[in-house]
C-alpha cells in the first residue's frame, strides 16, 4: 500500500533506541514521518515481575532473549529494507520540491517586502541544499540496493 509504507528500525540496545525517539531531529528530513515504539516480539519485553516487582530475569538472559529474537536479516529484507527507504526518500524529495516551487512564487511576487524576500530566500536556499543531500543520499542508497542484488544472486548461484 503506498499510502501507508511504514518502515520498522531495530536497535542493538534499549537506550539507542531511546535516544532516536525521543530525538528532535525529522525523520529523512521530513518533521511528518511519525516514530513509535514497536513490539514485535512480545516475548523480548522485559515485564516479567517478581515478588518485590523488580524484573527477575538478569542481564545475562535479557541479552540472551535479545540475540534469540533477533531475526536474521537475509538480503531479500535488506533489499526491500532498502526500497521502502528509496520510497520515503523520494515522497520526501518531492514534498521539497513542491515548497520549493511554492517558495519561488512567493518570492516571483514584487510587492513582497526586502525583510520577507530576505527571509524567504534563506528558507528556499535552505530547502534546495536539503534537496542537493537528499538526492545524493538517494543515489547511495540506489547504489547499496544494487550491490545487494548482486550479492543475492551471487550467493544463490
Amino acid at each position: 500500500d503506498q499510502k501507508n509504507t511504514k518502515a520498522y528500525v531495530q536497535f542493538k540496545t534499549h537506550d539507542q533506541a531511546k535516544r532516536a525517539i525521543s530525538s528532535p531531529a525529522a525523520v529523512c528530513g521530513n518533521r511528518f514521518i511519525k516514530v513509535k515504539w514497536a513490539w514485535r516480539n512480545p516475548s523480548t519485553r522485559m515485564s516479567e515481575q517478581g515478588k518485590g516487582g523488580g524484573r527477575t530475569t538478569s542481564l545475562q538472559q535479557q541479552q540472551q532473549q535479545q540475540q534469540n529474537a533477533k531475526p536474521v536479516e537475509t538480503f531479500e529484507m535488506k533489499i526491500k529494507k532498502e526500497k521502502m527507504l528509496q520510497i520515503i526518500q523520494a515522497r520526501v524529495v518531492q514534498k521539497s520540491l513542491e515548497n520549493q516551487k511554492r517558495l519561488l512564487k512567493v518570492l516571483a511576487n514584487k510587492d513582497l517586502k526586502a525583510k520577507m524576500r530576505t527571509v524567504l530566500k534563506e528558507k528556499y536556499d535552505k530547502l534546495e541544499a536539503e534537496i542537493k543531500k537528499a538526492l545524493g543520499e538517494a543515489r547511495e542508497r540506489k547504489a547499496r540496493v544494487e550491490s545487494l542484488e548482486k550479492e543475492a544472486a551471487e550467493a544463490a548461484a
